[in-house]
């Protein structure tokens, strides 16, 4: 795993955009610090993927059998020594998947936020305005802070569980991790594990694809001219080939 390879100097500096406004006259800068999330969540996807395919190998049986079938002992040999393979196969990924759950939680948060703070800078009128609401929680800013510009705005459903779910446990988790301390053979506190995680890997697929569903379902509520070079910006990065 190389996660510092997704986060070079080049990397943060390349992500620095310049962009026009609508209006002729006035020419907008936009300086850009979250772009190179989206090449390090969506490489970080490819490796959970290649992982789980070569794990998902082994769940293949080319026989049918239940408890009420018996097995020839060339069957159970079989079924003996994928199974072997596939605990083997979990062993060796083990710290490698916890590294890209971890890799994939961190970035989609932090590529969550920067869109929605962009959002908020260009619809913002001064610094003041941006900061007042740039300050408010990140699940407030998806779900509440949009309404002051669309008054008809609503987080769609799915995402917004999708995202409280993330962050509320998933983000919370990571970041405000508590020890677990056992005394005498007495647990004084109970902590927390980041292993609890493993085996999500259809839930963190799921957050890979979070910070782009998010700004498309906001881009399909709000076809305001201001924000049309936001989402040139964005559909650039979501139909990027990694």
């Amino acid at each position: 795993m190389d996660i510092i390879k997704d986060l070079t100097f080049k990397s943060f500096f390349s992500s620095v955009t310049s962009i026009h406004s609508d209006n002729k006259t006035d020419n907008t800068y936009v300086s850009r610090f979250y772009p190179a999330f989206w090449g390090a969540l969506f490489r970080q996807k490819k490796l959970l993927l290649k992982i789980q395919t070569d794990i998902d190998i082994f769940e293949y049986t080319p026989f049918n059998h239940d408890e009420n079938n018996s097995l020839s002992e060339g069957e159970k040999f079989y079924l003996k020594a994928t199974d072997t393979r596939k605990n083997k196969l979990r062993t060796l990924y083990g710290d490698d998947l916890l590294d890209i759950y971890i890799s994939i939680i961190l970035f989609s948060i932090n590529l969550i936020e920067g869109l929605i703070n962009e959002y908020i800078a260009i619809k913002s009128a001064s610094q003041g305005d941006f900061q007042k609401l740039e300050r408010k929680g990140l699940l407030e800013k998806w779900m509440h802070v949009p309404q002051k510009f669309i008054p008809a705005y609503k987080l769609n459903d799915e995402l917004k569980q999708q995202l409280v779910f993330l962050y509320e446990s998933r983000r919370n988790l990571i970041i405000h991790n508590k020890p677990q301390i056992i005394r005498n053979g007495e647990k004084i506190i109970n902590g927390e594990k980041i292993e609890s995680i493993s085996g999500e890997t259809d839930l963190v697929l799921k957050w890979c694809s979070l910070p782009q569903l998010l700004i498309i379902d906001l881009f399909a509520q709000d076809s305001s001219p201001s924000i049309n070079s936001f989402k040139t910006h964005c559909e650039h990065y979501i139909n990027r080939k990694y």
